[in-house]
């Protein structure tokens, strides 16, 4: 993949040609070329950051840490018939983690 982006963005510059540049592309690897929209976007992120790598997407830490979960595991076996409302607001967390969490990651599931 990033070889390919480098054949484009060097057949772009020494051309000039974004047709000759779609026709070289397909020569070489033998598949569809990007269009005209892609090869110019990809100029332009060039110019702008650098590279012609993609952005890493940073995923949202969990709040489920380690920790939160014994507690949450902690305060279920000493009272099972706790609701995960009165859990959640125990612990600290919403009600979504703490339903995850009792669920998902400790398996257990209320009746």
């Amino acid at each position: 993949m990033v070889e390919e982006r480098v054949f484009i963005l060097e057949g772009y510059l020494k051309t000039m040609s974004y047709a000759h540049c779609r026709q070289s592309f397909f020569e070489k690897f033998r598949r569809q070329a990007p269009v005209k929209s892609a090869i110019t976007k990809m100029i332009k992120k060039v110019r702008e950051t650098g590279s012609l790598l993609d952005k890493n997407r940073n995923q949202q830490k969990s709040v489920l840490t380690p920790g939160i979960l014994q507690d949450i595991q902690t305060a279920i076996t000493r009272s099972p018939h706790k609701s995960l409302r009165k859990l959640s607001a125990q612990t600290g967390i919403s009600l979504g983690s703490a339903h995850t969490a009792v669920r998902k990651m400790l398996k257990f599931y209320p009746y």
